[in-house]
């Protein structure tokens, strides 16, 4: 939030960065979290040793081969919601901010994650409770300094070569992804089949979050609560994520039957770790709109009103959609762990706006 509020004056009103935020945002939480799922899975069958260079060896080819043409689809259609909400913004120079970040981001944070997973898993805790809100909470850090290191790129440029850049790193993207999956190997060909059935969901879906941030910017900017807006979607996203993780492995070890005792515990320790996120969000929240802000501030009894009554709506969207997610994919043969995480994240990133919205209207009306 304090970076969200410290950057937010570079960019403001710059439309082709603010529809990406949250976008960019959840594609680092959907796609490194999938690899951070897929890792939990393989270190708790002992398929692999816990060290970075063979955990970061494993995942990085997938993961930025994902990460380049979700980077450009994602820009595209955030580009075409978010001129259909009537915001002028410019198609190639939002498709290279787009690419660059995600590149940017993906290039950094697939070392951080390996780290993270075989150090954890070395001290014998449970990677599947750390990695989500380690890498979801990174991923939100990241994401707008990124977006505005991409802005500054491509505002350099001449404006005569974005035509060009743009299709050169379309270019490069599908050439990366079609040679991973031609010559990558069984495991890299499934996780990219997957993941292109959930890439077609994503495209649909997750730029209406961009859209709605980009619609919905002067509004919540009035009410004093757009710092609040990728943190509280983050830190959310980031619950719901655990109970996908957990449910995850636990389908893989023990299937279906395995999950009788355990949705309930899952689903308490998620709903217990709501209580002191909201509650730092509101903390953390006051404190940066009183230190930065510049045009008045909320109380700090009912931003925690804003935040906690929001977050109960949204911790309970998310703890629904992990568990039918989780379920549904393992019973059609597919992965959870390619499919749960980008799925469960995007619920969350889509409905947490317009939830922290409208409560932030109910409640400070």
């Amino acid at each position: 939030m304090i970076v969200f509020a410290t950057l937010y004056p570079l960019v403001e009103g710059k439309k082709e960065v603010i529809a990406l935020i949250p976008v960019m945002s959840d594609l680092r939480g959907d796609i490194l979290g999938s690899s951070a799922s897929r890792l939990n899975t393989i270190l708790h069958l002992g398929l692999v040793t816990p060290s970075i260079y063979t955990l970061t060896k494993i995942e990085l080819k997938p993961t930025l081969a994902i990460s380049m043409v979700t980077g450009i689809s994602m820009s595209i259609v955030s580009f075409i919601y978010t001129r259909m909400l009537g915001e002028p913004v410019n198609l190639e120079e939002m498709v290279s901010i787009g690419f660059l970040s995600s590149m940017i981001a993906t290039l950094t944070l697939m070392p951080y994650i390996a780290l993270i997973a075989s150090e954890v898993f070395k001290r014998g805790f449970d990677p599947g409770n750390l990695l989500p809100t380690l890498v979801t909470t990174v991923g939100d850090l990241v994401t707008l300094p990124f977006l505005i290191v991409a802005f500054i790129l491509v505002a350099s440029t001449p404006s005569n070569i974005t035509p060009l850049l743009f299709l050169t790193v379309t270019s490069i993207s599908l050439a990366f992804y079609t040679a991973s999956y031609s010559y990558g190997g069984s495991r890299i060909r499934r996780i990219l089949t997957e993941r292109l059935l959930i890439l077609l969901l994503l495209t649909i879906t997750e730029p209406l979050v961009g859209a709605f941030l980009a619609w919905l910017e002067e509004g919540l900017a009035e009410m004093r609560l757009i710092h609040l807006a990728t943190s509280f979607i983050g830190v959310n996203g980031a619950l719901a994520s655990i109970a996908g993780v957990r449910l995850s492995a636990t389908l893989h070890m023990y299937g279906i039957e395995g999950l009788t005792g355990r949705l309930t515990i899952i689903a308490r320790d998620v709903a217990l770790a709501s209580i002191p996120g909201a509650l730092l969000i509101s903390l953390v929240g006051y404190t940066t709109q009183t230190l930065i802000g510049a045009h008045g501030t909320v109380g700090l009894i009912a931003m925690i009103a804003v935040v906690a009554t929001a977050t109960i709506v949204h911790i309970a969207i998310g703890l629904i959609s992990a568990l039918v997610v989780s379920i549904g994919s393992y019973k059609l043969g597919l992965d959870p762990n390619n499919v749960a995480i980008p799925v469960i994240t995007t619920v969350m990133d889509i409905t947490g706006i317009p939830i922290l919205y409208i409560t932030g209207l109910l409640v400070l009306s």
